[in-house]
């Protein structure tokens, strides 16, 4: 008899053990519905294999979370900067970035934010050392492969209570910000007409510094993050240039971190419009 799977996880132990038997393989009798609330949990996954991108997709969708699939860490890394996500699934070993130094750098850069986004690690292997290595570099929790949907749903639903929390937080501050500035800026309108124009010029700024970078130009890139920087603190004037030992692809990543935010602040008032 063959285990079809991991002999370190019970489930496959107790499957081979039932066929041998003769019996019948486990089948879950649990219809999995949309969880409650997940409509407003935005999951983000990085896998680089194709079939288990799709199994992961397909059981996403099934429990009814909304969700944003990459195939590495740099692809995950860039979508956090241009958009909100309220939990990250990462295989750990990737192309490009992996999933340990995806979930260090972005453990580094809550140092300054004070958020803390829950990250769960995707692996084929479940091994003590595995495991541990995901915790020690900032992962929260642990998925191991092939992916269980009862498991999956777990695991999301374990940390729907914090990121409600982290939601409201977020919204509470963005809306007394927008109210702060509408007041500045003279109305909504207005505002919403100045953020426009600042993430238009922002984004062709940060593609100039992406250029700038590439090519070597160091005075070129330093030219840029001034004027992003002075852009950016039109809205809120405590943004900085970051420190002399920061490199310049930690101050682009944090320029971009505070054009998503906008970007999250214009989106809320075209919704209010």
């Amino acid at each position: 008899m063959m285990l079809c799977g991991s002999p370190l996880l019970w489930r496959s132990t107790v499957d081979a053990c039932r066929i041998t038997l003769g019996l019948s393989a486990r089948v879950s009798q649990q219809a999995f519905n949309t969880a409650p609330g997940a409509r407003a949990i935005h999951v983000l996954v990085a896998e680089d294999h194709p079939i288990n991108r799709a199994v992961i997709e397909r059981q996403l969708d099934l429990l009814g979370y909304v969700h944003t699939v990459v195939e590495d860490g740099q692809q995950a890394w860039d979508a956090l900067a241009n958009s909100r996500f309220d939990l990250l699934i990462t295989d750990c070993h990737m192309p490009v970035l992996d999933g340990y130094a995806l979930a260090q750098r972005i453990r580094r850069q809550e140092e300054e934010t004070g958020a803390h986004l829950p990250i769960i690690a995707l692996s084929a292997s479940a091994l003590p050392e595995e495991v541990d290595k995901c915790h020690r570099t900032g992962m929260d929790d642990f998925l191991a492969k092939p992916v269980q949907l009862e498991e999956l749903q777990k695991k999301i639903a374990s940390f729907a209570n914090d990121i409600a929390r982290e939601q409201k937080a977020s919204e509470t501050a963005r809306s007394d910000q927008l109210t702060y500035l509408s007041d500045v800026f003279g109305s909504a309108g207005q505002l919403k007409i100045l953020l426009e124009g600042l993430l238009e010029e922002g984004d062709a700024d940060v593609a100039r510094l992406d250029a700038a970078i590439v090519s070597g130009d160091e005075e070129q890139q330093r030219n840029l993050l001034h004027r992003l920087i002075g852009a950016l603190r039109l809205i809120d004037p405590s943004v900085l240039e970051g420190s002399g030992g920061d490199s310049m692809s930690a101050r682009r990543d944090a320029v971009v971190e505070q054009l998503a935010q906008i970007r999250a602040m214009v989106e809320e008032l075209r919704e209010s419009a």
